[in-house]
């Protein structure tokens, strides 16, 4: 990708990865050429022989997939949200500097997408998000502790294993540096209060359809 103006400088030995929507009918198209592909064997063969049975089994295990859906189950029976797993298995087998992801959490149910955050907020690297679950930005981007969210963003959960340990990730992840943009009409712009200026933005917005 080009830019449209400026110029871009990259190091050599820089590493970005991109998680794109399209992610999931890969593997779902990969799937029905290869019907008894299980996603252990898969990341294996992705990786190469680098990568042992005992860490293919414990990045898969980071990220949500047990042992047994692993090693027993076929990508072709995997969920959307098992998919996705399997695809950020594959980006995390080598972490990159930069982790760009494109709506992650748009076939992710509520368990997985609070294991996501958990993951991500431990994750070392720089993340850019491009998405339009508030939840998800202000747990990942803004660093807002999860379990004071999950109540008022989604009252319809339960308090979560992952609940339980998200203050534990909170206080670490307060380490980086957060910035949310808001992309309007081709150009993009800091939002300095976060999700709560989007929100007023979005509610200007709908108040004035509301009188047209």
């Amino acid at each position: 990708m080009l830019p449209t103006s400026g110029t871009i400088a990259r190091h050599t030995r820089a590493k970005f990865a991109l998680y794109l929507q399209q992610a999931t009918k890969e593997l779902k198209t990969l799937a029905t050429r290869r019907p008894e592909l299980i996603a252990l064997s898969y990341l294996i063969e992705f990786v190469g022989p680098k990568i042992t049975e005992q860490v293919a089994r414990r990045l898969l295990s980071g990220v949500g997939l047990s042992s047994k859906i692993a090693s027993d189950v076929p990508i072709a029976l995997l969920s959307g949200g098992q998919r996705v797993r399997l695809a950020l298995a594959k980006i995390l087998s080598d972490p990159p500097h930069l982790l760009i992801l494109d709506e992650v959490t748009t076939h992710l149910d509520t368990d997985t997408i609070q294991a996501l955050v958990i993951a991500l907020k431990t994750y070392e690297g720089a993340i850019l998000v491009v998405t339009y679950d508030r939840f998800f930005i202000r747990c990942v981007v803004k660093g807002e502790s999860m379990r004071a969210l999950a109540t008022a963003s989604r009252p319809e959960d339960k308090e979560s294993d992952e609940d339980s340990r998200s203050d534990e990730d909170d206080n670490e992840a307060t380490k980086r540096t957060r910035i949310v943009y808001r992309l309007s009409k081709g150009k993009l712009s800091v939002l300095k209060r976060g999700m709560e200026g989007y929100e007023e933005i979005a509610a200007r917005s709908a108040a004035k359809m509301g009188k047209a």
